[in-house]
């Protein structure tokens, strides 16, 4: 591959890790509304029992669980993070230290910040290649890309047996809470990992910012006899 050639794949991976991005953070958006949601009606016992919670949550765990199946897509067509690892895993002589390291230039004209920015890209680049590598081994990577389909196997098989077809062998089956949460943890996790590799930007915690008060919808009642 020449030089032109890991650009383009670089470039690609770019393009890739902005809907990666995107649809991980609408996880971790959802999940936030769901856990106000049970907080809410939790804290009220005024609340009568009613069905809509049982498909407010189905309709929650779908979404998520789908959204989640699609991270860990295999086909070839579909960005995925699973895809991208594969493909990060196959091509390591795309995300090279040179190339990390030149993410970080700063234009800051003292000397000692510029060597400062210097030294945090080689400490960075030395998380996934290694002291002194040029090249992140793919046995690295993988170790991500098989940490995520194991965490992600059981939500995977729920949709694929139970949302998206029928499986008469799956009839009755279900995915977790916990599951969903743990594949969605891990997803958050590997995005602040992979946004320091591919774009030198530090992502901090992924749980939404609501710039107005979501619930103040709740504060009214709905439905008016």
């Amino acid at each position: 591959m020449g030089a032109n050639d890991e650009d383009v794949v670089y470039e690609k991976w770019l393009r890739w890790f902005e809907q990666i991005s995107a649809e991980t953070h609408t996880l971790f958006l959802y999940r936030d509304y769901w856990r106000g949601l049970v907080e809410m009606t939790q804290a009220n016992d005024d609340i009568p029992p009613s069905t809509i919670f049982d498909a407010l949550g189905v309709w929650y765990g779908a979404t998520q669980a789908t959204s989640i199946r699609r991270q860990l897509d295999r086909d070839s067509r579909s960005i995925s993070f699973r895809n991208l690892l594969a493909d990060i895993s196959d091509h390591p002589e795309v995300m090279t230290r040179e190339r990390h390291v030149g993410l970080w230039q700063d234009d800051d004209p003292r000397d000692w910040a510029r060597e400062a920015w210097q030294q945090e890209a080689q400490a960075n680049y030395d998380r996934f290649a290694g002291s002194g590598n040029d090249l992140i081994d793919p046995a690295r990577t993988n170790v991500d890309l098989d940490r995520l389909g194991a965490i992600g196997e059981p939500v995977v098989e729920f949709v694929n047996k139970a949302v998206a077809h029928t499986d008469e062998q799956a009839l009755g089956s279900t995915s977790t809470y916990q599951e969903l949460n743990a594949v969605i943890d891990e997803l958050g996790e590997l995005l602040k990992k992979y946004s320091s590799l591919l774009t030198a930007t530090i992502v901090g915690a992924l749980a939404p910012v609501h710039q107005q008060e979501w619930r103040q919808a709740f504060r009214v009642a709905w439905w008016k006899e």
